[in-house]
């Protein structure tokens, strides 16, 4: 469950956001997704709340050996993604740390579905740890409350230009895709800037209007900046195939809480994204007709060296955009998709060329044996060359003195 990512360039050029995501192992399995899609991070993810195959020995295990064994390891990461956290595997020392790192080294955090859960024993313990009172979240005025009755309305989007666009850029967007969306109730803490609201109706409950129960907020804990998210990652709003500015959202969220400058146009920078999420996957289906082509004796060698001419120049494209230099990396990776398309081309083509000669081949076999047998049939069964005719032998029956035939 432990996952790495591998940056396309070099982090010594670059400086990578560092992310560790510890959780729910459903939630683990979107966070390593985010990941690994992302250029721009790297880091690790460590389920700390069960699910599915993912048991309590095995999380303790993987804890063993994945999470951060010192305060010094834990600081050098950027940023933490708390995702449904069961605060039961994580020692009163490491929610410390998580606290101190926030605090004192400034960096960013998140924690989802409000309080964690919408069970009071694993809400409980969350609103009771040091880690808690770092978020924009009260959680020990949500668990007080009803929470669990999970208010639902339309998502609105904040759009007041002197909080960070972690999500304004998309507004329109999102709040035509959600007319109708649930979380687990949220009071934000005095001096949370609240990113989105559901508009409920929740009338006890005001922010800043009668109704309004934040849905994405944020807020500066001393030296870092963390966020509080109503709901789980694996909710719809986070899904990309309902919402296509979802990884945006993230994005935005890690480089604003690693005290990263946001981009100016970020509905370019979400453009780029989607080319660079579309290079991958075409890369996988492009390797894919290379192995199909190899199958029927096509030679792809001089298309695995222009593959590396590709990826040398995707390396390029990465660089650019993070170096923020999102102008330069949309033009070069439009270039890139269209020299890879060639090579896909190129390598149907062989493959083409390659099952013409077994077809030919086939056909060749195939008409040879046809004709073999027919020669055979034609000799064994029309001229019957092989035989000859019995003739006909008479006797002599003496009893009764006649020939018989």
């Amino acid at each position: 469950m432990a996952l790495a990512s591998q940056p396309a360039i070099s982090e010594a050029e670059v400086q990578l956001v560092k992310v560790l995501a510890t959780g729910k192992a459903q939630s683990m399995l979107v966070l390593r997704d985010w990941i690994l899609v992302e250029p721009s991070v790297e880091g690790i993810v460590v389920p700390t709340r069960e699910w599915g195959t993912v048991t309590a020995q095995e999380i303790t295990r993987l804890m063993r050996i994945y999470f951060p064994r010192t305060f010094q390891d834990l600081v050098v990461y950027d940023f933490l993604f708390l995702a449904q956290v069961d605060m039961s595997f994580i020692t009163p020392e490491q929610a410390q740390w998580m606290h101190d790192g926030i605090a004192d080294r400034g960096l960013g955090a998140v924690n989802t579905r409000s309080v964690m859960s919408m069970n009071i024993w694993l809400s409980e313990p969350w609103a009771s740890s040091v880690l808690s009172q770092a978020f924009p979240n009260d959680a020990m005025a949500v668990i007080r409350s009803p929470y669990y009755l999970k208010p639902s309305g339309p998502l609105v989007v904040n759009d007041d230009e002197m909080i960070a666009p972690v999500m304004r850029p998309f507004k329109g967007a999102i709040e035509s895709t959600f007319p109708a969306y649930s979380g687990l109730l949220t009071i934000p803490r005095e001096g949370s800037r609240i990113h989105s609201w559901l508009r409920t109706g929740l009338l006890d409950q005001a922010y800043p209007l009668p109704g309004f129960v934040p849905h994405l907020m944020e807020w500066d804990y001393q030296s870092g900046i963390t966020f509080t998210m109503m709901d789980m990652v694996y909710d719809t709003f986070w899904m990309t195939s309902i919402n296509p500015f979802a990884l945006d959202v993230v994005v935005n969220m890690i480089w604003h809480g690693a005290h990263r400058e946001l981009p100016e146009d970020a509905l370019k920078v979400h453009i780029l994204r989607d080319r660079l999420s579309r290079y991958s996957s075409e890369r996988s289906a492009v390797m894919s007709v290379f192995d199909f082509a190899e199958i029927f004796g096509a030679n792809t060698i001089d298309l695995y060296r222009e593959l590396g001419v590709v990826q040398s120049q995707k390396g390029e494209v990465d660089r650019l955009y993070l170096e923020g230099d999102f102008d330069g990396s949309y033009a070069l990776i439009e270039a890139v998709t269209k020299s890879l398309e060639g090579l896909a081309e190129e390598a149907l083509r062989l493959k083409d060329q390659a099952m013409a000669w077994v077809y030919l081949l086939e056909w060749l076999t195939v008409t040879g044996t046809s004709l073999f047998c027919g020669a055979g049939l034609w000799i064994l069964m029309v001229r019957r060359g092989l035989y000859r005719e019995a003739g006909v032998t008479r006797m002599q029956d003496k009893s009764k003195g006649r020939d018989t035939y």
